[in-house]
């Protein structure tokens, strides 16, 4: 009833393109019950009057809306606080989408913001009436986009001084929020130890966004969630947030990031939009929504990692006032006042439009630390009239970095050279390349006070840096030097604990041990030390001495550890990283081990007509020979046009569905340094029907400024349970040196072993011994077969087969023999059994098998009939039947058939065998005979009692036994009863006396007899008693 909706205040949805340019907002703030739509505010109407244009217009429109719940900062509050506020905004947002009843696919597109009271959605024109109709939202404002706006530079800012007084931002972490970070780059190996993907599926006009994370969904915090193409990101839309991490923390032996000690955590936060929307070709761009996603991780992981600060090199819009920053931004803002009140500054680019009076969000709001650009290297650059700067360009404003009073820093942003996604690097420039600057320093800075706040460090960083007034506008800001802000600050009350000097890293199952020595504890006393290893998302285990176990990692998943230590007085550094190791199950299984020395290779053009793949015994451009073996996979880019895309796949798939817990692909790829403007590049993909091939893990450049071979490893645990995937390598040429590959393995780790056999029974022949075995449970994989191992005096001598018996030949006559057998199936291979009878094999021929008859019950025995076999070239010994069941066997032996075996329980059914020794040796045993079941079916019980007397006061009761029967004798059993309760006893021979009865009560009492074959009748009455 669409009545009934708008009497609630709500209804259903669409779609609604948001601008970049500019975002709208209202914001009512705590008026309890005034609805946004009845303000007076002129500019409450504007903006509720665009965003239903908006609605109108595109049939819905992106907002997100603050819900009416009391909110402060949570660092300013104790934590149990801190969850009542959590509690009541998950309330508060409940009750408004209740009312709302968004249609499942809307419904679906809402993100709820734990720490802050907002939320985002998708509202149609009638939905939109009822939020700004409704006492319980407080602002409105629309989830606009932002885009990422675009080693000389240490050295300027003072960050070689830091590093060279033993600051280079260790112990200290940097989020990342950008296009995600290529974690497998040679510059950024190790660095990040947590990853997350924030991006958003609207798949409808006009601009058709798509998310980037892997698989497409909305969000993810698992392992290379925030790898920049491990999703759908457009080739080179995504390799900004890797350049970005490079100059926060990067590290190689020629230059470094700011932070070169630091660690990473990368967050992508980006979503792609179609051609059609973007211009040419599709682009990526972030909501305002995901950005606050992103922001809540890092809040989350705060008791984690001690993170100095977010980076976020993105933007868009433009704010002269930051008043009105603020207030249009108020969600954002919210979630970056939370972060810093924890004491985790969000450091913003300021925007690349070259504004000289304004800035664009968020980078603009009044809570986060806004960074704009000067040149970065002397000489080349221009002033913003457009004359040479010559060689003094080092500290001029970049012309196209906004400017405005309320601007806090400045870095170098101008021709930066970093890492790109791939193992290239790239020198850019833009605010985007300053910000990080500032976000590297601030580790720096906490790595030496680890208790600074977020004003203690802005303070030591605009009070000691560099003074540059941009030309354009007369505005005098600081540029920072980190050195000089180092010497500003304290040192955090005493000496920190050095860095442990990191030992061997053991792998285990699912855990990893790390050995260590501890360093100097400083002025402090030991809190304990943390082991952390990652594998782009970090495990961690704490202790108070070497070693410390790590535990829940994945096996297969290879991983590098480091060690801090913890006093009372602050962290140490992260120590050096360990030895890379691969927990492991101790079951591991090789599917593909090719180093191209056969056939089974194909190659498939993807784009253009040149590319080709061949295996070849050495390279030609440039010279090299293989890895392993004598030939090699070459792909020739060499001679190939640039963009030409060729896939080398295997033309026969394997298995995944062997009970795996992981599995990996490695192989080798040569790296050159020629051609190093080309990046010629591979990517490992996979398929599970021959047609479809997916990405797995990111592109290898075959240039990354070293030369050798190098090895790469891909996870491929995302296909665990596939029965037939397919391996590929699409090459992409860029008209430089060729493509090597080489050594290509597949390496599953997991599964179930098979259970050793059980019940080995050695029967001897003439220089050999039969073993007959029961096989255990053969486990996750498939039988490869059994082995028997016959052990005596001068070795042993095993024989292999499919089932159960095994003959091991070769043996010598006249010695003793103990065997075991063993399972071998796809996975691996069992314990061995227990060992065997002993079995000595005699020359001549030993007795065959005798043929099985009838085996006949009886009272606790079985006859088991029977015809003996060829009695062969000895004498008979005797014959053995074997009769097993439930409890257990017996056996019994003869010289002829039938064989009775007694002791046996009647009720209980057995299968017996029967087996001949003769002088030479002992047959195998004979086929099973039909099961029987003793019973005492034909026995004869024991006759009543007779003669019955009681006698007064001990009630002895006298009897006459009767006839035993075709049993012995076990007792005779007395009860005595005086209507309402009775007494017992047993005894061999007449008299027994019953005792425990009452006194002065008559009794009357009866006699049985029990013997091996039964029990008697009760006898007749005795006469009465009185205790």
């Amino acid at each position: 009833m669409i009545l009934g909706l708008a009497a609630v205040g709500f209804a259903s949805a669409g779609f609604a393109a948001p601008s970049p340019a500019a975002a709208e907002r209202a914001f009512l703030g705590d008026n309890p019950g005034i609805p946004l739509a009845a303000s007076a505010k002129p500019d409450t109407a504007q903006t509720i009057s665009a965003l239903r244009q908006q609605a109108t217009m595109n049939g819905a429109a992106r907002v997100i809306v603050g819900v009416r719940a009391a909110f402060a900062p949570e660092g300013l509050m104790v934590s149990s606080i801190a969850a009542q506020q959590r509690n009541e905004i998950a309330r508060k947002q409940s009750e408004v989408l209740g009312k709302l009843a968004l249609s499942k696919n809307k419904a679906d597109k809402v993100k709820q913001f734990e720490t802050i009271p907002f939320m985002a959605l998708e509202v149609d024109a009638m939905e939109l009436e009822a939020l700004v109709n409704s006492g319980e939202i407080t602002s409105i404002e629309e989830d606009r986009l932002a885009v990422a706006t675009l080693a000389q530079s240490s050295p300027l800012i003072g960050a070689t001084t830091a590093w060279n007084s033993g600051y280079t931002g260790a112990g200290q972490t940097v989020a990342i929020l950008d296009t995600g970070v290529d974690k497998a780059h040679d510059f950024l190996e190790g660095k990040v130890v947590s990853e997350a993907c924030y991006s958003t599926n609207d798949n409808v006009a006009p601009y058709y966004a798509t998310s980037v994370c892997p698989g497409g969904v909305a969000s993810s915090t698992s392992a290379n969630s925030a790898m920049p193409y491990g999703g759908a990101c457009p080739t080179g839309e995504c390799d900004h947030g890797t350049h970005v991490a490079g100059i926060v923390a990067g590290e190689d032996g020629s230059f470094s990031g700011v932070a070169k000690g630091a660690s990473l955590i990368a967050i992508q936060v980006f979503t792609r939009f179609a051609a059609s929307y973007c211009g040419d070709a599709p682009c990526v761009m972030s909501y305002s929504s995901d950005q606050i996603l992103g922001l809540e991780r890092v809040y989350a992981l705060r008791g984690t990692y001690n993170i100095a600060a977010v980076n976020m090199s993105l933007g868009g819009g433009q704010y002269s006032s930051q008043a009105t920053c603020d207030s249009e931004n108020l969600t954002i803002k919210t979630a970056i006042d939370n972060l810093r009140a924890a004491g985790i500054a969000t450091v913003i680019s300021s925007g690349n439009n070259g504004y000289t009076s304004s800035m664009g969000a968020p980078g603009c709001i009044s809570s986060a630390v806004s960074v704009g650009s000067t040149w970065d290297a002397a000489g080349g650059g221009n002033n913003c009239d457009g004359n040479d700067l010559g060689t003094s360009s080092t500290d001029e404003i970049a012309c196209y970095s906004n400017s405005a009073s309320f601007l806090n820093l400045l870095a170098p942003g101008s021709s930066i050279n970093s890492s790109i996604p791939g193992g290239g690097y790239a020198s850019w420039q833009g605010t985007s390349m300053a910000a990080p600057q500032v976000a590297g320093a601030w580790a720096v800075l906490k790595q030496k006070n680890t208790t600074l706040t977020v004003n203690d460090a802005l303070t030591a960083l605009t009070s000691t840096g560099v003074s540059v007034t941009d030309s354009r506008n007369a505005i005098a800001k600081r540029r920072i030097q980190v050195d000089a802000a180092l010497n500003a600050i304290g040192g955090g009350g005493g000496a920190t604990p050095s860095a442990p000097t990191i030992g061997t890293a053991t792998a285990g199952n699912g855990q990893i041990s790390v050995v260590f020595t501890p360093g100097s504890i400083g002025t402090g006393t030991l809190v304990n030390h943390t082991a952390s290893c990652s594998n782009g998302v970090a495990s961690t285990a704490t202790g108070t001495a070497s070693p410390i176990t790590v535990t829940g990692l994945t096996n297969g998943t290879t991983y590098t550890c480091y060690v801090r230590t913890t006093s009372t007085v602050g962290d140490s550094a992260w120590s050096a990283a360990s030895n890379a190791v691969t927990p492991s199950s101790g079951i591991t299984t090789t599917l593909i081990a090719d180093s191209f020395e056969g056939g089974g290779w194909s190659a498939a053009q993807v784009t253009g007509s040149a590319g080709a793949w061949n295996i070849v015994a050495a390279g030609t451009y440039p010279v090299v020979n293989p890895h392993g073996g004598s030939n090699l996979a070459k792909f020739n880019s060499y001679t190939s046009a640039s963009g030409n895309q060729t896939r080398w796949y295997r033309t026969s798939g394997f298995s995944l569905s062997g009970g795996y817990n992981s599995a990996v692909i490695s192989y080798w790829i040569y790296r050159d340094t020629g051609y190093s403007y080309s990046n010629d590049r591979i990517q490992v993909q996979v398929s599970t029907d021959g047609s479809t091939w997916s990405n797995l893990g990111s592109e290898v450049s075959r240039y990354n400024g070293s030369t050798g071979w190098q090895q790469i490893t891909v996870n491929l645990s995302a296909y665990l349970g596939q029965p037939n995937v397919r391996l590929g390598f699409l090459a992409t040429s860029a008209y430089g040196n060729d493509i090597h590959l080489d050594d290509v393995l597949v390496v599953a780790d997991g599964g179930t072993l098979p259970a050793a056999p059980t019940g080995v029974a050695a029967a001897s022949g003439n220089t050999q011994i039969s073993a007959a075995f029961t096989p255990g449970a053969i486990g996750s994989g498939t039988l490869v077969n059994y082995t028997v191992s016959c052990g005596g005096a001068g070795g042993s001598i095993t024989g292999t087969g499919t089932s159960s018996p095994i003959v091991v030949t070769g043996l010598t006559n006249g010695t003793a023999y103990t065997c075991w057998v063993k399972t071998t199936s796809t996975i691996g291979t069992s314990a061995w059994s227990a060992g065997s009878n002993s079995a000595t094999p005699i020359g001549g021929t030993p007795p065959a098998a005798p043929t099985i008859g009838t085996a006949t019950p009886g009272n606790a025995q079985i006859s088991v009939a029977f015809t003996p076999g060829a009695i062969g070239t000895g004498a008979l010994v005797n014959h053995t039947v074997s009769c097993g069941g439930a409890g257990g066997s017996r056996t019994g032996t003869g010289t002829s058939s039938p064989i009775v075996v007694t002791g046996l329980t009647n009720g209980t059914a057995y299968t017996c065998w029967v087996k001949t020794t003769s002088t030479v040796g002992t047959s195998a045993w004979s086929a099973a005979s039909n099961s029987a079941t003793p019973s005492c079916g034909g026995c004869t019980p024991p006759a009543a009692p007779t003669g019955m007397a009681a006698t007064a006061n001990q009630i002895s009761v006298a009897f006459t036994p009767g006839a035993i029967g075709s049993g012995t004798l076990v007792n005779y059993t007395v009860s005595c009863s005086n209507g309402a309760a009775s007494a017992s006893a047993t005894g061999t021979a007449s008299p027994i006396v019953v005792t425990g009865l009452s006194h002065n009560t008559s009794y009357t009492c009866y006699v049985k007899t029990t013997s091996t074959a039964g029990d008697s009748p009760w006898s007749v009455i005795s006469n009465t008693a009185i205790p």
